[in-house]
C-alpha cells in the first residue's frame, strides 16, 4: 500500500466526524495503533477528532459520559479488549442509565496468530479473548452490544452505532472490533451517513387533550427527574408551570437540573404530600415518582410524558398511569404549552383559583427556604462542623454558571436543597449506575465547558471508589482543573444507618460494632491533590469554611486542581 494512501482507520475517523464526534477518550490498548496513526495524520491535516488518554478504563468512560451529558454531543471511547471492558462496566452502566450518547469500541482478534502478517501476539489467545468476546461482557450495561463481522461491514456498523447512540432514548452503543480489520486500504466512503431520526412528539389532538386535563385540574403537580438534560426543556417547564400555577417537584435523586431551584414553584424533592393532595399528576421525564411503584395516588389522574415510556431496560417499573404520551420531551412540552395558552386565552381573564394557588405555593416555597437558612445558621458555630452548615455555605459562594457534579449519598439531600442551581446544565447526578464515576463525570463536563467552574461533590466513601490517581493525572496532563469538595464524615453513614434501622436493639447497636462503616485510619486526601500539582486544604473549623471555599474556587478558576476536605459531623 502506498505510504500516504488512506487506510480503513482513516475512514473510521471520517465516520466519527460525520456524526459530530469531536473527542475520543481512551484507556489505551495496543490494538489501537492503526487508529492512532490515522489520528496523527488527521492532526497534521488540521482535522479532528481530538484524542484524550485516560489512565483507567472506568475513568475514560466516565469522562466521555460527562462530556456527552454536558454538551449533548456524541463521544467516542476506545478500550482494551475484554479486560478494559470489565474495568469500564460500571461507568458503561451509568452512561446507559443517564442516556449519554456514546460509541464505545474494544479490540478483539479474528486470527489469533494464525495469519503471520497480522499476528497480535500470544497474549491475545491466552489472556484477551474470552468466549463471547468483549461484546458479551458489555451487553447488560449498554443500549446495544455487537461484534463487527468483517472489515467490509466495519464502516456501516460504525454508522449504525453512531446513529443508534444518538436516537432517543440516547445511550452508549458498544462494538467489539477485531484489530485486523483496522489495517489496510480504506473502503470507499463518500461521507454521507444516515442521520438519527428527528425528534418526534404525539399528535396535536393528544397534546391538546393533555392540556385540557391540566387547565381543568384544581390541584395539578408536575414530577420530573431527567427532563432538564434536553436543551430547551427547562425553559418550557418554567413556562408550563407558570401558566398553570403548578408546583414542580424533582425526584429525590434528579439526574439533571430540571427546574430553577429558587423559582417560587419549585417545591423541593419530596413529592408525597403534594401527590396525596393532587387531582392530576404529570410525570414528565420521571422514572420513579413514588416508591414502591404500587403506591400510586388513589384520587389523582396520572399522565406520563416520556421519550421512553416503556422503560424497557428496567427489570421492574410497575408505575400505574392513566395516560401515556410518547415523544421527545421538549417537543411535547412545546406542544402542550401552545395548547394550554390557547385554552387559557379562550377562558379569558384572570383565574382567581390559579392566582390563589400561585400565592399559596410561593408561600410554601419561601417557608422551605427560610427553614433551610435558619437550620444552617443554627449550626454555624458547632464543632464538629455540621453538614448543613457546609451545604449552606457551598450554595452561597458557588457561581451561578458553575457546574455541580454531585456524587454524595447521605448528604445529597442537604446539597440539593442548599446549592442554588438555576440554569440549565449546571447540575449532574452521576451515581445512578454506581458510585465511583463522579470525578470522571466532572472532568468530562470540564472538557465540554473549559471556561466554567466544575465542582465535584464527593462523600469520603464515594471518593474512595473513584480512580483518584488516574483522574487527577488527567486533570494535570490536560490542564483541566476542577474543584473537588469532600463531605468527610469519616465513614460510610449509609451502612451504619442500615444496621440501626434493621436491628435497633441488635448486637451491633449494643456493642457499637458497625461492620462496613469505618474508613480508618483516615487518609490525608489533600496530599493526593498536591501530588498532582494541586491545591489541598482540610477544613475543620466552621468559621474558616467560607474563606476556604473562596480560595479553592479562585485556585480552580486560575488553572489549578483544588481539593477541600470538609470534616463534618462523623458517623458515630
Amino acid at each position: 500500500m502506498p505510504e500516504d494512501a488512506r487506510t480503513l482507520s482513516d475512514a473510521v475517523l471520517d465516520v466519527f466526524r460525520a456524526y459530530g464526534a469531536e473527542y475520543i477518550f481512551s484507556s489505551p490498548g495496543t490494538e489501537w495503533s492503526p487508529v492512532w496513526d490515522a489520528l496523527a495524520r488527521a492532526g497534521a491535516e488540521g482535522k479532528g477528532p481530538c484524542y484524550f488518554d485516560a489512565r483507567h478504563e472506568d475513568l475514560a468512560v466516565a469522562i466521555a459520559k460527562g462530556y456527552s451529558r454536558q454538551s449533548q454531543k456524541l463521544s467516542i471511547v476506545l478500550l482494551h479488549t475484554v479486560v478494559g471492558t470489565l474495568h469500564a462496566a460500571m461507568a458503561l452502566r451509568s452512561a446507559r442509565i443517564e442516556r449519554a450518547p456514546m460509541v464505545v469500541l474494544a479490540g478483539d482478534s479474528a486470527t489469533l496468530g494464525e495469519v503471520a502478517a497480522r499476528d497480535p501476539g500470544r497474549q491475545w489467545a491466552r489472556f484477551h479473548c474470552d468466549a463471547g468476546g468483549s461484546a458479551a461482557v458489555a451487553q447488560p450495561c449498554v443500549k446495544r452490544s455487537t461484534t463487527v463481522l468483517s472489515r467490509e461491514v466495519l464502516l456501516g456498523t460504525l454508522q449504525d452505532a453512531c446513529r443508534l447512540a444518538l436516537t432517543p432514548p440516547s445511550g452508549p452503543v458498544f462494538l467489539s472490533v477485531p484489530l485486523e480489520f483496522l489495517f489496510g486500504p480504506a473502503i470507499a466512503f463518500d461521507g454521507r451517513c444516515t442521520p438519527p431520526p428527528l425528534p418526534t412528539h404525539a399528535d396535536s389532538a393528544t397534546l391538546d387533550e393533555v392540556a385540557g386535563e391540566l387547565v381543568g385540574a384544581k390541584r395539578p403537580v408536575l414530577l420530573t427527574e431527567y427532563a432538564g438534560d434536553k436543551p430547551g426543556a427547562v425553559e418550557q417547564l418554567v413556562k408550563l408551570a407558570e401558566s398553570l400555577a403548578m408546583p414542580v417537584v424533582e425526584a429525590a435523586d434528579p439526574v439533571a437540573l430540571n427546574f430553577p431551584r429558587e423559582h417560587p414553584l419549585h417545591l423541593g424533592y419530596e413529592a408525597k404530600r403534594l401527590v396525596d393532595e393532587a387531582d392530576l399528576v404529570l410525570l414528565l421525564g420521571c422514572q420513579q415518582p413514588w416508591y414502591p411503584a404500587s403506591k400510586r395516588p388513589t384520587d389523582a389522574k396520572v399522565i406520563l410524558v416520556d421519550e421512553d415510556p416503556g422503560h424497557e431496560l428496567l427489570s421492574y417499573w410497575g408505575i400505574g398511569v392513566d395516560q401515556v404520551v410518547a415523544g421527545d420531551l421538549v417537543n411535547s412540552l412545546r406542544g402542550v404549552n401552545l395548547c394550554v395558552e390557547e385554552r387559557l386565552a379562550a377562558l379569558g381573564g384572570a383565574d382567581r383559583a390559579r392566582q390563589d394557588r400561585q400565592s399559596s405555593l410561593r408561600a410554601r416555597h419561601e417557608q422551605q427556604q427560610d427553614e433551610l437558612r435558619a437550620q444552617a445558621l443554627a449550626a454555624a458555630g458547632r464543632r464538629p462542623m455540621q453538614a448543613r452548615w457546609a451545604a449552606f455555605n457551598i450554595g452561597e459562594v458557588l457561581p451561578a454558571d458553575a457546574i455541580e457534579v454531585n456524587e454524595t449519598v447521605t448528604h445529597k439531600g442537604l446539597l440539593l436543597r442548599n446549592t442554588k442551581r438555576n440554569l440549565a446544565g449546571t447540575f449532574h447526578s452521576p451515581s445512578r449506575g454506581g458510585l465511583g464515576v463522579g470525578l470522571g463525570t466532572a472532568l468530562g463536563a470540564k472538557v465540554a465547558a473549559p471556561d466554567r467552574l466544575v465542582l465535584a461533590m464527593e462523600g469520603d466513601g464515594a471518593f474512595n471508589y473513584n480512580p483518584v490517581l488516574a483522574a487527577f493525572g488527567f486533570a494535570q496532563q490536560y490542564k483541566l482543573p476542577i474543584l473537588v469538595v469532600i463531605m468527610n464524615n469519616q465513614g460510610y453513614a449509609a451502612m451504619k444507618q442500615t444496621h440501626l434501622e434493621d436491628f435497633p436493639d441488635g448486637w451491633c447497636a449494643r456493642t457499637k460494632t458497625f461492620f462496613g462503616a469505618d474508613i480508618a485510619p483516615e487518609p490525608d486526601y489533600t496530599a493526593i491533590a498536591r501530588a498532582f500539582g494541586g491545591f489541598g486544604e482540610r477544613v475543620e473549623d466552621p468559621q474558616e469554611l467560607r474563606r476556604a471555599l473562596g480560595q479553592a474556587i479562585e485556585r480552580a478558576m486560575s488553572g489549578q486542581l483544588a481539593l477541600l476536605d470538609l470534616v463534618v459531623d462523623p458517623v458515630r
